[in-house]
């Protein structure tokens, strides 16, 4: 049995930390008694997780892969489950309360306590989270738990859902965050927007619009009058309609358009404010009401169309997929009557009162008592068998519709009108509402129209059509189907000479054409630009390159003093190199500055740049000559290529690894003169003279040689050509000298 849980060490990254690659906690969980070994508490759990909240939409999309899912690559695999559970949980209730968090780990156990590292997005959502998912844990293990006590944790963590989630992110973005996330791409917050990528790859969503749409096409998008006149001028079929401000103007619009009309605000979507189907004067004054109460003074009156009622998507031009969309409403079965089928509708877990339920609780209010009267039903009648008995008077899922895939049924013609429609609008991400009476036919035999292009579609009937078809995620394939969603990235790390090694790769890749961002606590470049002369954050610093479209590639200087305060600000990087893991021997950084990094023979120290060399995904550049930093390649992910840097070329270490196969940089006489040496294996190839270097960069205050092949190891490593990563260094020049960035152009 567990017994108390103590929560301590609690520490906060603004950046990755541990084995996680997004904002993380780490904290230290303590806990006296044990499982019994004879009960199957993994099944116990689930069972009651199930009935936690079974409607939810983000945890429809994740819930089977429990808890396995929910942990990051280095969680431990055999930590104990409650440890586990602790982690999954904690992870999932963030989820419930709309936050963009992914996966957690246990990446320390021992006895009766264990190291956590999660994922947050908001310090002050996170604790309660982490303690409503300790206090269902441990009423789960007491086997004496009631089903009352069990409801009472529940509703207490629904009590508290209420109060957060408003603050939190829409479903639609979380779940483009999750597809993101499922497929490597980096994501950021911008004020409740996601955004995507990095530097020049950056897309921004908000919701379904992004970035590339454009202002005029969602203001088309918002004025139903507006896009159905578009339409219209167009040949596409769209239904008579008048724009009116008072209910003497709707009355003659509807006499004018013949009756059945429908009504709605101009400006609304999700079906506010619409009543359709009006056959009486009474009804449109009610209906008038209704819309005006979004809308004052900008009601439509449209002839209402015969048809059922379909969502078209149609993304970057292509329509994606289908769906039917039917009335909240039950069907008889010859036993039953309505209230009694309504009630086992209602049953259904995944309906609640929520407006982000998957499905929308149905109640036998005024709305469904007049459907009933249209078709001369009551609550107590009893519909025939197969009978479709409707309850509501649209087939929104906001209003207790459902909805069908029939994105395989659709005629070419049908398909065309939707492209086209988007297209004239001018959105990249649009819903087109379509009603006809049979969409695998095309419209000009068997009539049809199009009622609204919406330019913001929420995704939560496709989620329900089709749940095992991520569409969130076929829009980001489609955002990123030309580019890639990062830029090069180098990090460079160690005791000292990292501000010399970083400034030569920034030049080098300048030479190469490309806009590349600097990163040092002396300040902040992107390319010529001097972004920021403060000594920010390696964390905050680095977001300034990453967040700016303009950045091509990216140089960062990381501090073991920012990697403790902050964590590592990206996920991952392309090269990472790792100069001296010793402090200065002169106790000096090459400026003649004290070394304020730290000297990091301390254990924290290495840790951290260990950390950090373990984010390299393509290659690694390491120093040779230091043993500690020799001793951190057992860190590396399979796969990332070593490359040793060594300023002689008789070396054990380097010889080793070449015959192995693997790759340095070193200096070497060629013809009785010093030269800088690339060897991949047993092959070598000169690249530059020393003393063309030392010319070149003399003017620098102490510049090392390794620094040099430091530099010229990590351009190599990211695919710049050697003639460009040569002719570079002759066009740097000491920091100060020609710009505040330290560099003049390679043609100067």
């Amino acid at each position: 049995m567990i017994g108390q849980v103590k929560v301590s060490g609690l520490t906060f990254f603004a950046g990755c930390s541990s084995v996680l690659d997004e904002k993380t906690v780490l904290l230290n969980l303590q806990w006296t008694g044990q499982l019994d070994a004879q009960v199957d508490w993994a099944a116990r759990w689930a069972g009651h997780l199930a009935e936690l909240r079974p409607g939810d939409p983000l945890w429809e999309f994740a819930a089977p892969g429990f808890p396995s899912d929910f942990l990051a690559p280095g969680s431990l695999p055999d930590a104990p489950p409650f440890v586990v559970w602790v982690a999954a949980l904690t992870v999932a209730v963030q989820r419930w309360a709309r936050q963009p968090v992914w996966q957690g780990a246990v990446v320390a156990c021992n006895d009766n306590q264990a190291e956590l590292a999660l994922p947050y997005h908001r310090n002050d959502v996170f604790k309660p989270a982490l303690e409503h998912a300790l206090r269902l844990l441990l009423k789960w293990c007491n086997t004496g738990t009631s089903s009352i006590e069990t409801q009472q944790m529940a509703d207490a963590l629904q009590a508290w859902l209420e109060t957060v989630q408003d603050q939190g992110w829409m479903p639609n973005t979380l779940r483009f965050f999750g597809a993101a996330r499922q497929r490597g791409i980096p994501t950021a917050n911008r004020l409740g927007m996601l955004q995507l990528g990095q530097g020049c790859h950056t897309e921004l969503l908000d919701g379904s619009f992004t970035g590339r749409t454009s202002g005029l096409a969602g203001r088309l998008a918002s004025s139903k009058q507006m896009t159905s006149y578009i339409l219209g001028r167009a040949a596409l079929p769209v239904p008579a309609q008048q724009l009116v401000a008072t209910v003497q103007a709707a009355e003659e619009a509807a006499q004018a358009l013949s009756w059945p009309v429908v009504v709605k605000p101009s400006n609304q979507e999700q079906a506010r404010g619409v009543t359709p189907s009006i056959r009486t004067v009474h009804a449109l004054r009610q209906a008038f009401d209704k819309a005006a109460a979004y809308s004052p003074a900008q009601v439509i009156v449209e002839k209402h169309i015969d048809g059922r009622d379909h969502r078209m998507l149609v993304v970057g031009g292509k329509l994606r997929i289908v769906t039917l969309r039917t009335p909240g409403g039950v069907v008889g079965d010859g036993g039953r009557s309505v209230q009694t089928l309504l009630d086992a509708l209602n049953a259904d877990p995944r309906r609640g009162t929520d407006k982000d339920n998957l499905l929308v609780h149905i109640a036998l209010d005024a709305q469904a008592l007049d459907c009933l009267a249209e078709q001369s039903l009551t609550p107590t009648c009893v519909p025939a068998a197969g009978r479709f008995v409707r309850l509501r008077q649209t087939a929104n899922i906001s209003s207790g519709g459902t909805a069908h895939d029939v994105t395989d049924r659709v005629h070419p013609d049908n398909r065309a009108l939707a492209e086209r429609a988007a297209r004239l609008v001018g959105l990249d991400i649009a819903g087109v509402d379509f009603l006809c009476p049979d969409i695998s036919c095309s419209w000009r035999e068997v009539g049809g129209a199009i009622c609204e292009v919406n330019g913001q579609p929420g995704f939560r009937l496709h989620w329900l059509s089709t749940p095992d078809r991520d569409i969130n995620g076929e829009v980001l394939d489609w955002l990123y189907q030309n580019k890639p969603s990062r830029v090069p990235t180098a990090a460079v790390t160690g005791t000292y000479g990292k501000n010399e090694v970083a400034r030569l790769l920034q030049h080098m890749w300048r030479a190469s054409g490309k806009t590349a961002g600097l990163c040092t606590p002396k300040g902040v470049w992107i390319g010529d630009d001097v972004v920021s002369n403060d000594d920010l954050t390696d964390f905050d610093g680095v977001r300034l390159l990453l967040d700016d479209p303009a950045t091509e590639a990216a140089v960062m200087v990381l501090t073991t003093r920012g990697l403790a305060a902050a964590g590592n600000p990206c996920d991952r990087y392309d090269v990472v190199a790792l100069l001296h893991a010793q402090a200065d021997p002169n106790g000096q950084k090459p400026n003649g500055q004290r070394d304020v990094s730290g000297g990091a023979q301390s254990a924290d120290s290495i840790k951290l740049m260990a950390q950090t060399l373990a984010r390299a995904r393509h290659a690694v550049v390491i120093n040779a000559d230091d043993p500690l930093c020799l001793a951190m390649r057992e860190r590396l992910k399979p796969g990332v290529r070593q490359i040793l840097v060594a300023s002689g070329e008789r070396h054990l270490a380097v010889e080793a690894h070449l015959a192995a196969g693997g790759m340095a940089i070193f200096v070497a006489q060629v013809a009785s003169e010093p030269w800088v040496v690339w060897a991949d294996g047993a092959a070598q190839t000169p690249l530059v003279r020393l003393a063309a270097i030392s010319d070149a960069t003399d003017g620098l205050p102490r510049t090392p040689d390794i620094h040099v092949l430091f530099a010229m190891a990590l351009a190599g490593a990211q695919g710049l050509p050697w003639p460009t990563v040569c002719s570079a260094l002759v066009g740097f020049n000491a920091p100060g000298q020609a710009t505040q960035a330290g560099f003049v152009s390679p043609s100067a």
